[in-house]
């Protein structure tokens, strides 16, 4: 009966602990908008800042300052003497701990600044350095002194100076880390020339959903580019030199699915004139989200990439072209590696027919591709008009996406293109 009534004892012990995990593990993932991956790299920002700082304190006290340590004992009898490899395992069994303090301390710092009515965020630091470290510090040292608070509080009191410069240092250590790393924005203590050195640059994308565009995104996103916006033109001329026709309105859709503002614009498609409707729409990127470079999905295309870097320099913006001069072949091969998954929209060029529209780009269209290509000289990737290509799933969505109500138009001899719905 006993052994009865302790397995429920236990067993409410764990539904007690299961639920205060629980609202310990959706607090966390609240903050951090739902996302265990955010929560980690804030810890490990915040630790990171915490670790840098202390790593050099503890080498200064035991090399720099070993006579000023020994005369002080009372003190610094939590280091004992020892050895550099002794030292080395103690600071690298601290490091865990000192995370946890410096995450923590973000935390209370940060929600403290909102309190800040005069003075600068860097004397409001220093105080909180200052305080955060009496705190801490009290009660090993009350430990230390057998309960004796009065000389406990003396002691922790005479380190308050340090405290307080080093609070400075934390404060400004973790803003340039979070704001260099996780992109969050910068308090006024981080100097112009360290803020622009340290922020992903903002870029809007000359998307048409085809391969090129969205593998140039995927690459400038994993290059540390911040992408604000997706512009997309819509033209009526389906020869147009400049603009990607086929199942253009899916566009509405990968942006949706990657969670990037959309903007479009519409051209006739006039030759030399579309120019300038794609000058509008780059200027109105620049203008809503603040844009400081273009990226494109160039591969070859002189006539292209001079053109869009002529307008960039008239707008005072970067040009970046990720998959320029790129290898064809390879390049085919690291969109099947990266899980790109490709369908043709279009095709223009012998000896192609309407069983081609809609095929997957997989191992053996590659395969047989580069079979055309040595035979009829045509562009493996497609980049003289070939063929046009849709981006149905890739890294970058956060779903599937599907073409539905097909329907395939023949515009001549080897000239077929579809028309559909992307949901």
């Amino acid at each position: 009966m006993n052994d009865a009534k302790d397995f429920d004892k236990l067993d409410e012990l764990r539904k007690d602990f299961n639920n205060f995990y629980k609202k310990v593990k959706e607090g966390l993932k609240d903050y951090h908008n739902h996302s265990w991956k955010n929560f980690f790299k804030d810890f490990g920002v915040c630790g990171l800042s915490s670790v840098t700082l202390a790593t050099p304190l503890y080498a200064f006290i035991e090399t720099v300052l070993p006579k000023g340590v020994n005369s002080f004992p009372e003190v610094f009898e939590f280091f004992p003497d020892m050895g550099v490899e002794d030292s080395q395992i103690l600071r690298a069994a601290l490091i865990p701990f000192i995370m946890l303090g410096g995450y923590v301390s973000d935390k209370l710092r940060t929600k403290s600044r909102k309190n800040i009515k005069n003075g600068s965020v860097g004397h409001h630091d220093g105080s909180f350095g200052s305080k955060f470290n009496f705190v801490t510090n009290i009660i090993p040292y009350g430990i230390k002194f057998n309960g004796d608070l009065l000389k406990a509080g003396i002691m922790t009191a005479g380190s308050i100076p340090v405290s307080y410069f080093t609070g400075m240092a934390e404060g400004f250590t973790t803003d340039f880390l979070k704001h260099s790393i996780l992109n969050e924005k910068p308090t006024e203590r981080i100097p112009f020339s360290l803020e622009k050195a340290s922020r992903k640059m903002k870029i809007g994308v000359l998307f048409s959903g085809g391969k090129d565009s969205v593998y140039a995104t995927y690459l400038a996103k994993k290059f540390g580019y911040e992408i604000v916006s997706l512009m997309t033109i819509f033209s009526e001329n389906r020869e147009s030199f400049m603009f990607h026709t086929p199942a253009i309105e899916g566009t509405k859709i990968q942006a949706k699915a990657m969670g990037i503002p959309f903007l479009s614009q519409k051209t006739k498609g006039e030759k030399e004139n579309e120019l300038k409707d794609m000058k509008k729409i780059i200027k109105k990127a620049k203008e809503e989200f603040k844009i400081e470079g273009i990226v494109t999905g160039a591969i070859g295309s002189v006539y292209q990439a001079s053109r869009i870097q002529r307008i960039c320099d008239e707008l005072d913006l970067e040009c970046f072209n990720p998959l320029w001069q790129k290898d064809e072949s390879e390049y085919l091969d690291e969109l099947i590696k990266n899980n790109f998954e490709v369908v043709l929209t279009g095709v223009f060029a012998y000896p192609f027919d309407e069983k081609w529209v809609l095929r997957k780009i997989d191992e053996s269209f590659v395969s047989e591709i580069k079979n055309l290509s040595h035979k009829y000289k045509i562009h493996v990737a497609g980049e003289g008009g070939e063929f046009e290509t849709f981006v149905t799933n890739c890294p970058l969505f956060s779903r599937p996406l599907k073409i539905v109500q097909k329907n395939i138009l023949k515009e001549g001899e080897n000239s077929f293109r579809v028309e559909a719905d992307v949901k």
